[in-house]
């Protein structure tokens, strides 16, 4: 989705082909709305109970999660049907994009509006990809406080006073591609949060771009390849 969207916005693309690539586009964000169930949810993967579709996201709360028999990361995998979907809207302007996306983020915020701090951390602790950077895009978009509250629900703060505060291996064998969008999340919340009110409440964010700033020097300074690349 992201990919046809960006290449729909190229001014370097033909007319004919901006085209064919926006009603590929605009075909498949059709096809979605089809699949989305009436609560929000909508997702993709093998199906672990026919009687359960949210049966992988039941067992990451459990804190099961063998990749073949339990959990295909579901939330990592939530994270890119969000980027697709908001990334869409914002190239495009195609409304029924942002249509879904705001039903799912309904869904996700149901859901996290009933875990208990225990779950939150037992899902946090496996695989979750950007949500955070997803949502706050999804509350960037629509100005509904009900997503950045979901958001928050996936900033690992407990992954963010380690790195503002234990020095410079607190990154060794972590996973960067799970790491990196984390951080990017914290910056969104920064970027669109510090200084406004939530729930009545006005949030201090400061915290979040010093996590961010600190992140970018220690991968700069310590975790990069003389070629530039930082990850294997």
């Amino acid at each position: 989705l992201t990919a046809l969207a960006q290449a729909a916005a190229n001014g370097g693309v033909s007319e004919d082909d901006k085209e064919k690539l926006y009603n590929k586009l605009t075909g498949l964000i059709d096809e979605l709305a089809k699949c989305q169930r009436e609560d929000g949810f909508l997702w993709g993967s093998n199906i672990l109970d026919p009687t359960n579709l949210e049966a992988q996201f039941d067992n990451v709360e459990k804190g099961l999660s063998n990749l073949f028999t339990e959990a295909w990361v579901p939330w990592y995998t939530m994270h890119k049907i969000f980027e697709g979907l908001t990334e869409t809207y914002e190239l495009t302007g195609y409304q029924p994009a942002l249509d879904i996306a705001k039903k799912l983020g309904d869904w996700v915020y149901n859901r996290v509006s009933g875990w208990s701090e225990q779950t939150r951390q037992t899902v946090l602790s496996i695989e979750y990809g950007g949500m955070n950077d997803a949502l706050y895009d999804l509350y960037k978009l629509t100005g509904e406080e009900k997503y950045a509250v979901a958001a928050h629900a996936f900033d690992e703060d407990s992954l963010f006073e380690l790195i503002r505060t234990d020095g410079a291996n607190v990154l060794n064998n972590r996973h960067a591609n799970t790491t990196i969008p984390k951080i990017i999340g914290a910056l969104k919340r920064y970027e669109l949060l510090d200084g406004r009110k939530i729930g009545g409440e006005t949030i201090d964010a400061s915290e979040y771009l010093e996590t961010a700033e600190i992140f970018w020097q220690m991968v700069i300074d310590h975790h990069t390849y003389d070629t530039g690349g930082n990850s294997e």
